[in-house]
């Protein structure tokens, strides 16, 4: 089902730009001269609908913020020694919960189609990590929270404004501090991670243009790059069901939509 739902999104991101919203007679943004600014900020009416031209004419730099909901996930890579019988456990996330981000946004215009988005603010969050033991069937799950401080920075190319909706798709890199990356359970278990890691981003999105402000809504998927598991198992010397749960783990991969 998630490979369905993620190719799809895929095909959406590829055909998104190409896709012209809400197309009106008035003139593409590509072609409109500075004597056109005047009349379209001053002309909000359903004949001339260009709300908030000043957007995509005359200001090179916009500021705003976005409030996120959010989906964390890690990509879980078991030791495989499990098959051994060394180590009984297996090892993966099994439960999602609703996150929240809050982000200033900082948009700097390149050209009429293709801008630079920078954005700052923190991430709260968590998923649940299921330990399956093959000798009795029995599951322990733990909650593995993160609270990240992200700085994304993604490229955006939008399709030519023919109207008040401008669809979008952006692609960049998101390096962040997770600084619950070594957070304790209540009975002193936990699994340690490196706190900093970058992603890997891609996503689509619509710009909804509005007499006073510009509003947008976007999906966007996000692919850890490099492995953050620590092998913090040398803690556990006097617990060894512990120990080997930590040594079932080879590898963990954030991932985050």
């Amino acid at each position: 089902m998630s490979k369905f739902l993620f190719r799809n999104a895929l095909i959406l991101c590829c055909i998104l730009p190409f896709f012209q919203a809400n197309a009106w007679s008035g003139k593409p943004l590509n072609k409109l001269e500075r004597s056109d600014y005047g009349y379209y900020r001053n002309h909000n009416s359903s004949s001339s609908p260009w709300f908030q031209a000043k957007y995509d004419l005359d200001r090179p730099l916009n500021f705003g913020f976005a409030v996120s909901l959010l989906s964390m996930d890690c990509r879980v890579i078991n030791s495989g020694s499990y098959l051994t019988g060394e180590k009984n456990f297996h090892t993966n996330v099994t439960q999602f919960s609703p996150n929240i981000g809050l982000h200033a946004v900082m948009d700097w215009r390149l050209s009429p189609q293709l801008s630079v988005r920078a954005q700052l603010g923190p991430s709260f969050g968590g998923r649940k990590i299921s330990f399956y033991d093959r000798d009795d069937g029995s599951v322990t799950e733990y909650d593995m929270e993160s609270v990240l401080l992200e700085l994304p920075v993604l490229l955006k190319y939008k399709a030519v404004r023919t109207g008040n909706n401008r669809p979008y798709v952006l692609a960049g890199l998101t390096p962040y501090i997770d600084f619950n990356s070594s957070k304790k359970s209540a009975d002193g278990f936990f699994i340690e991670r490196k706190p900093m890691d970058v992603r890997l981003d891609l996503g689509f999105g619509m710009d909804f243009y509005r007499p006073y402000y510009k509003f947008a809504t976007e999906f966007k998927f996000s692919f850890g790059l490099s492995n953050i598991f620590v092998d913090n198992s040398a803690n556990f010397e006097n617990d060894p069901v512990s120990r080997r749960k930590i040594q079932s783990i080879s590898g963990l991969y954030s991932n985050l939509f």
